[in-house]
């Protein structure tokens, strides 16, 4: 179970880190609550690790080598020019994808929890969206991801009705999230990703190191990996060793 409120530390080094002031591509800056929130999520996931949780280990294990799932393999060279290594499964690794996801969180979301359906999706009318393929939240999901690993599933079933760290993510943004589109378990699932942050960041760790292609900027690799960032968690990952 995670902490109810993570330690002010943490959010007090995220809130004074370079990063906050960071211009971030066709985003500019991140809401200060994105940056407190991503870095709360990393210590929450780290401390996992430190405990051997499966769904920690999935996202830390080393690059697969497979590119067609492996979003740490396909985008190996934004990785490469920021001096990052992932051939080692471990902390280095699990922290070098919570850099990746600070960058894709900013280009999908733009750093809002409650972000639904992309309105421009569908502009010719031929897809139109439904519960299984609206996107939702931080890093713009679907459900019809969930299939991809067997750890997605019980995240899923494990997070419904909860809001972990909702309460830090939101700081400094009072907008109502977006309508859900249909109904059933793909509205629950967009409904969770709007509001359970916590829920939102373990299940797409996971899926990028399985899924990759359901992201357009993956896909691309025009996601921002930011030194800066790395610097910032690898302060968060030194207080979590010292005081747990």
């Amino acid at each position: 179970m995670e902490r109810a409120f993570p330690d002010q530390i943490i959010l007090n080094m995220a809130r004074t880190s370079p990063l906050v002031r960071r211009e971030w591509t066709r985003r500019g800056r991140a809401p200060v609550g994105y940056i407190m929130g991503m870095s709360a999520a990393f210590a929450m996931v780290y401390r996992k690790l430190r405990s051997a949780d499966p769904v920690a280990r999935a996202m830390a294990m080393a690059e697969t080598g497979n590119p067609a799932k492996d979003a740490l393999t396909w985008c190996r060279p934004l990785f490469f020019l920021n001096g990052m290594s992932n051939g080692e499964s471990g902390a280095d690794t699990l922290r070098h994808l919570f850099v990746f996801m600070v960058g894709l969180g900013m280009r999908e979301s733009s750093g809002w929890s409650g972000a639904g359906l992309d309105k421009d999706a569908n502009k010719d009318g031929k897809h139109p969206p439904t519960a299984l393929n609206a996107e939702a939240g931080l890093f713009q999901v679907s459900y019809s991801s969930i299939g991809a690993n067997s750890l997605l599933r019980k995240l899923f079933q494990d997070y419904r009705g909860r809001t972990d760290l909702q309460a830090v993510f939101s700081r400094g943004n009072r907008r109502a999230a977006s309508p859900n589109v249909g109904a059933g378990s793909g509205a629950a699932f967009q409904h969770l990703m709007k509001t359970c942050p916590a829920f939102a960041v373990q299940y797409t760790g996971v899926a990028l190191r399985w899924n990759r292609r359901h992201w357009g900027p993956v896909n691309r690799r025009t996601v921002d990996v930011s030194p800066h960032c790395d610097e910032l968690l690898h302060r968060v990952q030194d207080h979590v060793d010292c005081f747990g």
